[in-house]
């Protein structure tokens, strides 16, 4: 269940090792984000972000789910 008071993202970004190709794994994890949180959730990874806007977005993301 997610938290009432969970600030619930409509853009995220995923970042996957460097020898990982998601393939259309990317977007079965974008409809997987999109029915958790109720809304549509737009993914993208850091390369694919404008260059214009990229290290803006980048310092004001927040990690929601790391793995060890």
């Amino acid at each position: 269940m997610i938290q009432p008071s969970l600030e619930i993202p409509s853009q995220a970004i995923a970042e996957f090792e460097p020898a990982h190709i998601p393939g259309l794994e990317f977007f079965a994890i974008q409809e997987k984000l999109s029915a958790l949180f109720g809304r549509k959730v737009d993914l993208n990874t850091p390369k694919f972000l404008s260059p214009h806007f990229r290290d803006e977005v980048l310092a004001e993301a927040k990690v929601l789910y790391d793995t060890p």
